[in-house]
């Protein structure tokens, strides 16, 4: 141990070798450096209402500062500063400093903190005999501050003790770089008990990395976490206290700090008892040094193995400390640790820490010699009477982890059933939810009886109980109950009633007695938006067949249905899908089926169709042809080609010559379909003359509308107009003169005459890469089908 001494004053000899401040002894070997911030850290002034006296009276009254700290080089620096009154030429202001440097402090302080050197025997007031120090070998003697005398100093302002929390919260936050604490009090002796009060809260490690100063002039000039002053200094400019969190415990004025989980803990935990959280800390594994934050979960940990008094949220960070891998305690610390929950409400911590600590208790079990499970039943237990006394006070059970003991688990559904026997609606929601996530048993003539007499009538007074969807989905017995009285109401009461319990709380199997009440809820439902038509017409089916009515569907119940309008594509498609393939015998059925299967549609409208009828031939062949249905079949290779081809920049010309081989040899349907949907693929087509020469003359047809609609208004209209001319062209050569008709009278000649002479001009070049001569043929053929008048118009004719 190396403590290297300095001390610092004004006086006529000293190290300097001239008069005035300087320093008067050290030990040798102090490095330069480190003497400089000793030097500018003591400098000392007294609150200018006191002066400083004539030769040493008076000095007592004058602020003490003790201030620690490390330098920019790492020692660790304790110093203490008074006021010496006159100095050796008899001028007020003389200060004495006596300062204490070591390079290891760990070592060299490790059995006393910085702050219980306050008024230490050690401390020299005045210049000695001799410019040499010896470096103390010996650990200094503790002055007057020690645990047992802040906790006396704390208990001597109960009110002042009440900011303790948001003080160390401060405090923990000044040491992690946050805002610099002032601490403001009657005298220096009062700040230094503050200090040490937090010293001992933060615990040993932590306490050794706080900085402070009991007295300061001019605070802004101190570099220490926590800076004292006294009240007598102040009050300071709001510039300056801005750059602190302020307390002044004088006056009685704080800052609104919120204490954190860790000061609140160990302020109420006090200066005393604190150091036994510490020490049970610290025996639970490597602590962290870095902020009280950081420490919090093992401190709670430490406090619940103490039996301390602790918060619900305590409780749960010291449970989830202790069942986490980082733990690493013993078996009989689990043990301990479960053991003093079990004084705590137990029912109010989240799942989460219910079920680790159950997971505690498990553990704790096998290194017992009582009975394996007995802990882990405890804590059960011990969480099911929480939620029934919560319960009986009227309040909500909670949150519940599933029970895992046979005896929490009987224990919880005995105290349910007891409780659900005399609940009202809202309740018996309640109980069922929880009882679910329990897992628990609860006798089914009981749960059929609350639906019966408390839920429903609940229902017809007072609308929908909360909680009611989760707990009737959960409980068949309960939708049963429920049943049982809806059935006995008159017909415009029970569909008041339907619409207020909505689609969400039967299934259909629920109507296995009243299957006549079904289809009414059924089509309640549906008809309120709340169920598609086609899933309330699959449901009634599947009722129905279940009493044994097979084939289920009929006309009357597609006119309930659909009181208005036929089937679409889209319900169609998912009926076929849902319902039972014989069902398509029915006539009601196949009629809409077959509606549908000959309605062909549009281009831009056959998915939805399209997909009606692949998943329609997807029925048993035999079903089909039996129906006359089997159209589907012939259909579905065409829907395929047409799904490759749709939708893709470049359609494949494989492709497309199936489809157009398809439409001109295909079954009537498959022609019919294809005619709908070929002309916006044609186009694109690369052999478009072959296509337009060799198709059907509805194809055609249908070919030449849509060009005609292209041309008039889409884009790429100059390209397709030059190659229908060029292949008009073609055709009248080789004599398809019906074809070439089309094209003429139905596409061409309506529109051409009709654009500018620059578009006219586009359509011929593009006409040139196409066929030689081309742009010469369109002039002509212009000119054939038009009056001199058009052709003046465009400055073509001499005359």
């Amino acid at each position: 141990m190396t403590l290297l001494q300095l001390q610092y004053t004004s006086c006529e000899n000293g190290l300097s070798g001239h008069s005035g401040f300087q320093f008067c002894a050290m030990t040798p070997g102090v490095p330069s450096e480190v003497a400089r911030e000793v030097e500018q850290l003591t400098a000392y002034e007294p609150p200018g209402y006191l002066g400083a006296g004539e030769g040493r009276r008076g000095t007592d009254d004058h602020p003490v500062n003790l201030v620690y700290t490390f330098s920019e080089y790492g020692s660790a620096i304790i110093a203490r500063v008074i006021s010496a009154g006159l100095d050796f030429s008899n001028r007020s202001g003389n200060y004495f400093a006596h300062a204490l440097v070591t390079d290891n402090p760990g070592n060299d302080l490790r059995l006393v903190l910085p702050v219980e050197l306050w008024e230490a025997p050690f401390w020299e007031a005045s210049q000695g005999p001799s410019t040499d120090l010896p470096p103390l070998r010996d650990l200094p003697s503790r002055g007057l501050v020690s645990a047992e005398t802040t906790g006396q100093f704390l208990a001597g302002k109960p009110d002042q003790a009440a900011h303790l929390g948001s003080l160390l919260a401060a405090i923990d936050d000044a040491m992690g770089s946050g805002q610099q604490v002032l601490l403001i009090d009657t005298d220096s002796t009062a700040v230094c008990h503050w200090i040490a009060a937090a010293c001992y809260l933060l615990g040993p490690r932590l306490a050794r990395r706080l900085t402070f100063a009991t007295y300061s002039h001019d605070p802004r000039h101190c570099p220490t976490h926590v800076v004292g002053t006294v009240a007598a200094v102040g009050p300071f400019r709001l510039d300056v206290a801005a750059r602190f969190q302020a307390f002044d415990l004088a006056g009685g004025s704080v800052p609104e700090v919120p204490a954190t989980q860790a000061a609140s803990l160990l302020a109420r935990a006090g200066v005393t008892d604190s150091a036994a959280l510490w020490e049970m800390a610290a025996s639970l594994g490597q602590l962290p040094d870095t902020s009280l934050a950081a420490c919090f979960p093992v401190l709670a940990s430490a406090a619940l193995l103490l039996d301390r008094q602790l918060t619900g949220e305590e409780v749960a960070a010291a449970i989830g400390w202790l069942a986490s891998p980082e733990s690493r305690v013993t078996a009989e610390h689990k043990a301990s640790a479960v053991r003093a929950a079990l004084g705590r409400s137990l029912e109010q911590l989240p799942v989460q820490r219910q079920d680790e600590l159950v997971e505690l208790a498990v553990a704790a079990d096998t290194t017992s010699a009582a009975a394996p499970g007995t802990l882990a039943s405890e804590v059960e237990c011990a969480i099911v009477a929480g939620v029934m006394a919560r319960l009986d006070r009227g309040l909500s059970p909670g949150e519940v982890a599933g029970l895992r003991t046979d005896r929490a688990r009987k224990a919880a559904s005995d105290g349910c059933a007891e409780r659900l026997a005399q609940a009202d609606a809202d309740r018996v929601a309640q109980l069922l939810e929880w009882a679910l996530e329990g897992k628990l048993r609860l006798p089914g003539d009981l749960v059929e009886r609350v639906g019966r007499d408390v839920i429903m009538p609940a229902v017809l007074d007072e609308g929908m109980p909360r909680g009611l969807a989760r707990a009737a989905t959960a409980w068949p017995a309960l939708r049963a109950g429920m049943l049982d009285r809806l059935h006995t109401l008159p017909a415009p009461l029970r569909q008041a009633t339907l619409a207020i319990l909505g689609p969400g709380i039967f299934r259909t199997e629920d109507f296995a007695r009243y299957p006549e009440l079904g289809e009414e809820w059924i089509i309640s439902v549906a008809s309120r938006g709340q169920l598609s038509r086609a899933a309330a017409f699959e449901r009634v089916v599947d009722l129905r067949r279940r009493q044994g009515r097979i084939p289920a569907a009929d006309s009357h119940l597609l006119r309930q249905l659909w009181p208005a309008a036929p089937w679409t594509a889209e319900e169609a498609s998912e009926l076929v899908t849902r319902l039972p393939a014989d069902e398509l015998g029915t006539e009601p059925v196949r009629q809409e089926c077959s509606r549908i299967l000959n309605d062909f549609p549009r281009a831009a409208a056959a998915e939805e169709w399209m997909t009606f009828v692949t998943r329609l031939a997807g029925v048993p062949e035999e079903v089909l042809h039996e129906q006359g249905l089997s159209a589907a079949l012939r259909l579905r290779p065409a829907i395929s080609l047409i799904r490759q081809a749709v939708g893709v920049p470049q359609v494949p010309d494989a492709v497309l010559n199936q489809l157009i081989e398809l439409q001109a040899t295909g079954d009537p349907e498959v022609r019919r379909f294809l005619a709908g949907q070929l002309p916006p693929l044609l186009p694109g087509y690369p052999l478009l003359n072959y296509a337009l020469s060799n198709c059907s003359a509805d194809l055609l047809r249908q070919f030449c509308s849509y060009a005609r609609a292209v041309l008039e208004s889409g884009p790429g209209e100059v390209v397709l107009a030059a190659r229908i001319f060029v292949i008009m062209s073609e055709f009248k050569e080789k004599n398809l003169g019906q074809q070439a008709a089309y094209l003429e009278h139905d596409v061409l000649r309506p529109v051409l005459p009709r654009w500018e002479r620059r578009k006219i001009k586009q359509v011929g070049q593009q006409a040139d890469l196409l066929a030689t001569n081309a742009s010469a043929e369109l002039e002509w053929w212009l000119a054939s089908q038009s009056t001199r008048r058009w052709l003046r118009l465009r400055g073509r004719a001499p005359f």
